[in-house]
This record gives C-alpha cells, structure tokens and sequence, in this order.
C-alpha cells in the first residue's frame, strides 16, 4: 500500500529545486516541492503538466527505491517521461536495479544526474556494499542501460542529454550489456560517469537512416572491466577528455569505427587490455597526449591506425600526437596498417615495447620523441606516388663517405642497405 501511495503521489508532484542546488547537494533545496497536475495515462502522447525545463524531478517521487532489490524500470522511466520540454531526473545515492533501457532518445535536452562527489566505489572492484552515488545495475543479458536510440524513429535529435554523476554496470553473469547506447542524437555529454563489468561501455552507432551522431563529449569518465569495448564509437566530432579507460575489450579499449570523423581523445589514460588499445579507423582523428600501458604480455598494439573499403575516406588523415606507450617488452606503440593513408605520428615516447612503430601504410611521417623524422615503407615525395623502400646492394669498395651516407639513408627509412664493405 506504501509503495502505490508513493507511486501515486510520485505522479502528482514533482520537486521543484534549481538544477544549481541539486547538483551542489543543496540540503535547503532539497526542503522545496512544488505541485504539478497529475500525469495522464501514455497512449503515446507526452504526460501531461510536463514542467519546464529548470525543474527536478526525483526518481524516488517516482516509486524508485533504490534498494537494490526492487525492479525501478518503470518508475525511473515515469521520472524521464516528465521531462518533455527538458529538466532534470535526479538520482539519490542508492542501487537501481533495471531489467529494460530507460529511454531518453525522446527528450531534448534531458539532464540525468547523480551526486557529484565521492568515487564510484571507495575499493577496487564491483563491491556494492561499498558504493557511493547512484549506482544503475542490469539485470538482463543484451539489455542497454540508458538509451538515445531513435533507430525507427525519423529525425535525428540535435538537442541531446546530459549525464553527470551515475554509474552503470551490469549483474554478475549477465552478457552483452551495454552502459550508454546512441543512435542518431546530436550534442550529447558524459560526464563524470562510470561504465564497469558490461560488454560495452558506452556505444555510439551509425545508422544508414539517421547517419551518425555529430558533436558529442564524453568528458572525465571511467571505464574498466568491460568485455568487448570500453568505448565503441561510430559518430562525427566527437570529443573525449581525460577519464581511465581500463582493462577493457577482447578487440579493443577504445574502437573508432570506419563511419567516424574528427573524433578526439585527449589525455586519455587507457590501461591496455588482451586486444588493442585504441582502434581508429576512422578519418581526420586525432589522438593528443594520451598515456597507455600495458600491464600484460600482450602481442597487439597501444595504438592501430586502419581502415576500411567503404566508406573511401576511413583509415585517412588520422594523428597521434605527443603520446606515451609502456608495455611488458611485447606488442607496439603505434600499427599502422596497409589500409591507413597520410598518417602522422609525431613525439611518441615508446617504452618496454616489442616495437615503437610498424607501419605498413601509405604516406605516413613518423616523428619520434628526440624530433627525429623516420620514414615508412614506402615514400613519396612532392605528390609523386609512393614507391617501396629501395634496395642498396653491390659493394662500397672502401669508400668512407659512401658508407656514411648509405648508414644515413638507411637510419632514416629511405633504403634498406644490403651492400658490403
């Protein structure tokens, strides 16, 4: 009887706290409330007394308990649904379990907020008994956590969510989860949020009907332990600064799809896991002071520069700049495969690694951290076509400065000196 009172009041009212208050954890704030209709029943419409967009409205007004036993689906959905013209759901400390997506991919402009301070978990692993925030758990196999899909939907959404301050993870046992899946909304942002033990962290996928999504950040956030991706990302001018992405992905920590452009990772800390690091197969990203390491003994590499037949611009004008790799003495810094064209890698600092640089690609200039140029397999020089590595042989018949000058050529990638003294 509690639980339907409380459902049922949740559909009257709502908090009325300034988003600034709530985020600070305003206790005086968190003493207002403010009344708005009741909301009518969905038969595809919006509720009505939706309010504006400056409003808060609490998932626990909702029927949400937060106790890591209660299925809160509905009532986390019935907190979103208020929010047609914007506005806040906020999410007290507590465990949600889940078992479908909570769906925003109708709400510009939505902002889902936990509290701002404190670690995810204050020891390492998913120990639950040991959160602090607001804590989103799937229950399902495949299920998504939070959803901007508009896959089947028509426009595109250019107004999108904010999501500060929640973590996402998935029950143990449960398979191909994913913590945040995108399809087709524009200028969406991550922020300080946590995506741990799923398949993939965080998802953002192109789609034929609404092609990719343009303009997102993903700023300071955690990823670790998850199966697949930790980031999975197939969108355009999207940026992602600083946060930890660690012990992630069969394939890859972190994989930019063939669809992808102007995608950037900034400071990055990428703990590397079984696959690669970073995958871009993408075109015109860029890779800037980014810190990887490999605590295993691994063959793949920190950093892999592809591509892909279609469409005809992925693998191209991609950057790695002023990046750090460490490993266990296996694997390579930078790949860069036969599929990449005109990739530049300039001031990597290469340590306990099989290799600095492999590269197999076309039109690709390599600067190390001394600001040495090295050059590729094959070379091209004032728009002439590249051409494989020459190869010197005969012999040197003593001549000094031949010698100097084949060693030379050869230090720097030009030939490949077979001759003898």
């Amino acid at each position: 009887m509690e639980m339907k009172r409380r459902e049922s009041e949740g559909r009257r009212r709502a908090r009325a706290l300034s988003r600034r208050d709530v985020l600070k954890g305003s206790a005086a704030a968190g003493a207002l409330a403010f009344t708005v209709p009741a909301v009518a029943a969905r038969t595809g419409g919006d509720p009505a007394g939706a309010a504006p967009a400056d409003h808060v409205f609490d998932v626990a007004d909702f029927g949400a308990r937060g106790d890591g036993v209660t299925d809160d689906t509905a009532a986390i959905q019935r907190a979103v649904d208020m929010c047609v013209n914007g506005g806040t759901v906020w999410f007290p400390v507590g465990l949600y379990l889940t078992s479908g997506a909570i769906d925003i991919s109708g709400r510009p402009g939505i902002n889902l907020a936990g509290p701002p301070a404190g670690q995810y978990f204050t020891s390492g692993g998913l120990d639950l008994a040991q959160r602090v925030g607001a804590v989103l758990m799937l229950t399902r196999d495949d299920q998504v956590g939070i959803s901007s899909d508009r896959s089947g939907q028509g426009a595109a959404l250019h107004q999108g969510p904010v999501i500060e301050g929640l973590t996402v993870v998935a029950r143990p046992g449960v398979t191909g989860a994913v913590g945040y899946k995108n399809v087709g909304v524009n200028r969406f942002t991550l922020r300080n949020c946590g995506f741990f033990y799923l398949d993939t962290g965080v998802r953002i996928a192109y789609s034929p009907q609404l092609g990719a999504s343009e303009w997102g950040m993903i700023d300071q956030c955690s990823v670790s332990n998850c199966s697949t991706y930790g980031l999975d990302l197939d969108t355009l001018g999207l940026t992602v600064i600083g946060g930890e992405f660690t012990a992630s992905g069969r394939v890859a920590n972190i994989l930019i799809r063939r669809n992808s452009a102007n995608v950037r990772l900034i400071g990055l800390k990428v703990n590397v896991g079984t696959g690669d690091g970073i995958v871009c197969r993408g075109t015109l990203c860029q890779m800037v002071a980014c810190n990887l390491e490999r605590d295993n003994a691994g063959a793949g590499s920190l950093i892999k520069i592809g591509g892909a037949p279609q469409p005809p611009l992925s693998g191209r004008s991609n950057s790695v700049i002023a990046c750090a790799g460490s490993g266990k003495g296996t694997g390579t810094g930078v790949t860069v495969t036969n599929q990449a064209a005109y990739t530049t890698v300039i001031a990597l600092a290469a340590h306990n690694l099989g290799a600095g640089v492999r590269d197999a690609g076309v039109r690709t200039t390599v600067q190390n951290a001394a600001g040495d140029f090295k050059f590729p397999a094959k070379i091209g020089f004032y728009g002439k076509e590249p051409v494989a590595r020459q190869v010197v042989s005969g012999s040197r018949r003593g001549g000094a400065a031949l010698a100097s000058l084949l060693d030379a050529l050869a230090a720097s990638g030009l030939v490949v000196d077979n001759s003898s003294p």
